[in-house]
């Protein structure tokens, strides 16, 4: 946050990549975090905790969750302070999450920001409430990565036993051998028992430690098997316009602003598809594409030429490249959708073979 202006974070645990965690940021200044999959367990939970007075009907498919919660402004449930606050407490529960992983993986991505733009507030003002839940989390994270993961009985003699002889700990939770049956995340189960997450982990992570009871990693759908999606081209304006357009569509995005970055970023990061820019700098977007062909993995990967203008001679470029088809700018977000979701593998596909990326760097 102090060497760049603006961007968004993204924070993995190592142990459970299934689910990660987002932080946007602008002149020092947090303006929101959210979690990178499973938004209708989390929020579910989050607005049942902090608005119960909403009427709320969450999408199924993937969306985002500031947008989501805009709604609720935009659709006056929520008066602007009474958003704000919720803003503020949805931010602080996701900090919880990240900050309690030891040693996250981190992905830094530029001047990506949120439109509109409804909280700002210092780093030190948002942690320092919310310090001893971190510490908490933190001491639980050997044995729960995060409130996402699901328990499941391991042992029932194991299990019988320990509640036997902890009925009064456990009165609340009657219904838990029921409810550990349905194979739910930490967020749902707190849900039902209309409990806070973090002070049922606490109640559960003891039948954890005596092994009566065990967890399995969140494993959402639109995480392990969410199509990758690389935009190559400088624009801060169009990298947002694609963010926003495929993320609540269920894609995960790649931004590459500097060409010089892209075969290092794509050996990291094996995309699905690839949206190139025709004018880009130090290096026509054409002869870059020309350049990904001769990768092995990338000779058939679908590349769309992002182009400025139609001409006869940007067609006949078009061809020689090796590009599988182009779209003219300024993109409209609906035959982006389209067309990716047309060019797109089936989300049962979507995860590459690790494999291709060695060939990438071999090339």
């Amino acid at each position: 946050m102090g060497e760049y202006p603006s961007g968004r974070v993204t924070f993995h645990n190592p142990i459970d990549q299934t689910v990660g965690w987002r932080v946007y940021f602008g002149d020092g200044q947090i303006h929101f975090a959210e979690s990178t999959a499973g938004q209708t367990e989390r929020l579910s939970y989050l607005l049942q905790q902090y608005v119960p007075q909403c009427e709320l009907t969450l999408p199924s498919e993937p969306f985002s969750d500031y947008e989501f919660l805009c709604q609720l402004w935009r659709s006056e449930q929520l008066t602007v302070p009474q958003f704000r606050d919720l803003l503020t407490l949805v931010t602080q529960e996701a900090l919880i999450q990240l900050l309690a992983i030891p040693k996250p993986k981190v992905n830094f991505e530029a001047q990506v920001q949120l439109d509109p733009l409804l909280l700002s507030s210092p780093l030190w003002k948002l942690i320092w409430p919310i310090e001893p839940h971190i510490d908490q989390w933190s001491l639980m994270h050997t044995d729960m990565s995060s409130a996402f993961q699901r328990p499941f009985i391991q042992d029932w003699d194991k299990l019988v036993y320990f509640l036997r002889y902890m009925q009064g700990t456990y009165c609340r939770l009657s219904h838990l051998t029921v409810a550990l049956k349905k194979n739910l995340c930490l967020y749902e189960l707190a849900s039902r028992f209309s409990m806070d997450v973090k002070d049922l982990a606490i109640t559960i992570h003891p039948l954890i430690k005596y092994g009566a009871v065990g967890v399995n990693p969140y494993e959402g759908v639109q995480t392990l098997n969410q199509p990758r999606v690389a935009c190559i081209d400088p624009s801060q304006a169009l990298q947002s316009l694609v963010r926003k357009t495929l993320e609540p569509a269920g894609y995960s995005m790649i931004p590459i602003v500097n060409p010089t970055k892209v075969f290092t970023t794509l050996a990291e990061q094996p995309p699905n598809l690839i949206l190139l820019g025709s004018d880009l700098p130090d290096i026509d977007g054409y002869a870059l594409c020309r350049l990904l062909r001769r990768i092995e993995f990338l000779s058939t990967l679908p590349i769309v030429i992002l182009k400025d203008r139609e001409s006869l001679i940007g067609n006949f470029r078009n061809r020689l490249c090796g590009s599988t088809t182009t779209l003219s700018k300024p993109v409209r977000p609906d035959e982006l959708r389209a067309l990716v979701q047309e060019l797109s593998p089936s989300q049962d596909d979507a995860v590459a073979n690790p494999s291709q990326s060695k060939a990438l760097i071999h090339a």
